[in-house]
């Protein structure tokens, strides 16, 4: 038996978690789903399996062999504030795989600036999950990196660009840039 990929509207979604979801709410979901799933082979359960064909990124254009399947790409600005600093984070992400092999990468860039004096540190990540079929027809990781770099002061710029192998059918990827200042800190997500 195997697993059905195949896209699913938002508004056939089974799964009540799952209908109709804002940018803000996607991206916070895949970051539950990135902490949830953090091995190959993971298998994911049915309200997620749906989740990943509703919003994840298929890459896909056209079934033909050796062809580009494309690039997901996404520009992004935000800004944040607590613990009593505010800080803005602003870069691009993008997602590029082959139809027919296992050559696939990803790349993203990010820059982190603190708004105000208090902040010490500032820590940037990507969570990036690839998903496709495992075992006898589940639905699972089949790539999983979670890259970070942090430097102490007001200013952080991390980009990384990663070829990896495994037959993907969705992927997502997620920035994060966490801001700490001496009473705690606050987080900034792409």
């Amino acid at each position: 038996m195997s697993a059905d990929l195949s896209r699913i509207a938002p508004s056939d979604a089974s799964y009540v978690e799952n209908r109709n979801l804002d940018a803000e709410s996607v991206t916070d979901r895949e970051m539950q789903l990135s902490e949830k799933y953090t091995d190959v082979g993971d298998l994911l359960d049915p309200a997620d399996v749906e989740f990943i064909r509703i919003y994840g990124e298929t890459l896909k254009k056209e079934p033909e062999p050796a062809r580009d399947r494309g690039t997901a790409r996404a520009d992004f600005n935000r800004a944040g504030s607590g613990a009593g600093g505010s800080g803005q984070m602003y870069g691009s992400m993008s997602l590029y795989t082959q139809d027919f092999t296992w050559n696939n990468s990803y790349s993203f860039s990010v820059t982190a600036v603190a708004k105000t004096s208090n902040v010490q540190k500032i820590k940037n990540c990507a969570s990036v999950r690839a998903y496709g079929t495992v075992g006898a027809g589940g639905v699972g990781i089949v790539y999983t990196s979670d890259p970070c770099a942090t430097v102490n002061g007001t200013y952080h710029n991390m980009s990384r660009n990663q070829p990896y192998s495994a037959f993907v059918v969705y992927a997502t990827i997620v920035v994060t840039s966490t801001f700490y200042t001496p009473s705690g800190s606050f987080q900034v997500s792409s």
